[in-house]
């Protein structure tokens, strides 16, 4: 008998409430044809949501408190760092997958690259990576015009940013159907980035029918096309899941949390030397391709990472930063610093306080001061929780003390201006993302309840007739499968259930 074949597209950042209305009225024909022969429903993702540990979450089936990530840097003592592969602290499908023979092709999912040893398939590394990769070695031929970010030149238009961000989608679909059709596999997974980037930087556009909405659109349409090519080319053994690590909602104010910290005495600041508005982290490598600094110049670069990759991150990546410019600007004293928020996105606010009761104590005087926030009458969080409340798992510690969950409101770092801004990117993320499936013996055209992104990896397990693992959070999907079917297994798991 034939084997399974596994197919996981993520759209990051897909939302139904532009989807939906977009498939309904035939702009996606493809979409609509997976929600009239398919199942269908609201995929709820973690707290946060936010991409890095929700893809990790959707990889392990785990939440953060088992696999240690929590947000897109993390905090050492009075340092913060952005994340690493390195900092996954549990095994993936594709580990589990790559033990028992089967074979994984994955292009792009966040915090995999690079595979571990045992690894059985090929994988192209993704933009938590410092640069433009593939494992093996031997199979470098499928990066040629593949992009892990959009080349563009100093954002100097949304127009070039959205021509910039439509080549990268092309070509990460050229790329994703070479590997498809002349390659081996049992499962494979595609980030398709292209969608969130859209959402954060034209949300505006979109909602109110602009002249860049059209294009923006297109973006959608590309993965509508590609979703349709891969309809054409499954068999009878092929199963399809488009699911998203999150959605997006409307969102025209923001407050700048730290000012509260600030007010109160409790967070210090000291000069801070940024990068400006582009970042080195990103795209570095497809700029040293691109930049007009003479090819020996650039070998030498190449040559100095290769063999001196601390040497290259703290003088050569300044230098190929390309129009960002060192300046100073007020950051966050961590050692002097009694409370604090990081990161944008991230709903977590930090404790530095090692005696227990001390911070004990502050922890509960800060939910109670969160949870009289108001804006105009409305309260800004809808609730406000400590770690434990949302977490387990051995790794809960690492996650930040209080986890304030927003009505409405982008939770900003930012340490200058008034409390309460207008936001100007109108959006935020959401708990809500999409969950698509189809394939055999799945139901047709219903709308299923209550699922998990926990619950993506144990239904996958299910599918190839493998055991979920004891620790996972996730429980198999049996209500989207046919009555008669054989994966149509009875839970037993104690499913983790999101505390909101």
């Amino acid at each position: 008998m034939k084997s399974p074949k596994v197919i996981v597209i993520g759209l990051d950042g897909g939302t139904w409430s532009l989807v939906r209305p977009w498939a309904d009225n035939g702009d996606l024909p493809t979409f609509k044809r997976l929600l009239r022969e398919g199942v269908h429903g609201m995929l709820q993702t973690i707290i946060p949501p936010i991409t890095a540990p929700a893809w990790a979450s959707f990889a392990t089936g785990k939440n953060p408190g088992k696999h240690g990530i929590f947000d897109f840097i993390k905090m050492e003592g009075n340092n913060v760092r952005m994340i690493s592969s390195e900092d996954l602290k549990s095994d993936t499908i594709c580990d589990i997958l790559s033990r028992e023979g089967l074979r994984s092709v994955i292009v792009g999912l966040p915090l995999s690259f690079p595979p571990k040893k045992d690894f059985n398939g090929i994988m192209i590394s993704d933009f938590l990576h410092p640069r433009k990769d593939i494992e093996p070695k031997e199979k470098n031929h499928y990066l040629d015009g593949y992009q892990v970010w959009p080349y563009y030149s100093a954002w100097k238009s949304r127009e070039e940013l959205l021509d910039a961000i439509e080549r990268t989608a092309i070509n990460r679909i050229r790329t994703t159907k070479k590997l498809i059709v002349n390659e081996s596999w049992d499962f494979f997974f595609l980030h398709y980035g292209e969608t969130d980037w859209i959402s954060h930087r034209l949300w505006m556009d979109i909602r109110n029918n602009t002249k860049l909405s059209r294009k923006a659109k297109h973006i959608f349409e590309i993965a509508d096309q590609f979703l349709d090519w891969l309809l054409r080319w499954m068999d009878e053994k092929c199963y399809l899941f488009v699911i998203s690590d999150h959605g997006f909602e409307d969102c025209p104010m923001k407050i700048n949390l730290n000012r509260i910290f600030l007010r109160e005495g409790l967070l210090k600041v000291c000069p801070k030397k940024t990068l400006g508005l582009r970042s080195v982290y990103f795209n570095l490598y497809e700029r040293e391709k691109t930049s007009r600094l003479p090819k020996f110049i650039l070998r030498f670069f190449n040559y100095v990472k290769k063999n001196n990759y601390n040497l290259y991150k703290r003088i050569f990546e300044p230098l190929l930063a390309g129009k960002s410019r060192a300046r100073y600007e007020m950051g966050i004293d961590f050692e002097n610093s009694r409370v604090f928020k990081p990161n944008n996105e991230s709903f977590g606010i930090y404790v530095n306080e090692p005696k227990v009761k001390k911070r004990e104590k502050i922890i509960e005087e800060l939910i109670g001061i969160l949870d009289q926030v108001q804006y105009k009458g409305k309260k800004v969080f809808k609730t406000v929780l400590r770690r434990e409340e949302i977490y387990s798992g051995a790794y809960t510690n690492e996650a930040p003390d209080i986890l304030s969950i927003p009505n409405g409101f982008f939770i900003s770092k930012t340490l200058d201006g008034p409390l309460f801004e207008k936001y100007a990117d109108g959006c935020q993320h959401d708990f809500n993302g999409i969950f698509l499936a189809y394939g055999p013996e799945i139901i047709k055209g219903i709308e299923v309840k209550n699922v998990g992104i926990y619950d993506i990896a144990p239904t996958i397990l299910n599918i190839f007739g493998l055991p979920v693992l004891d620790d996972m959070d996730g429980r198999v999907l049996a209500e989207i499968f046919e009555a008669h079917s054989k994966l149509k297994k009875k839970n037993t798991h104690l499913r983790y259930v999101n505390p909101l």
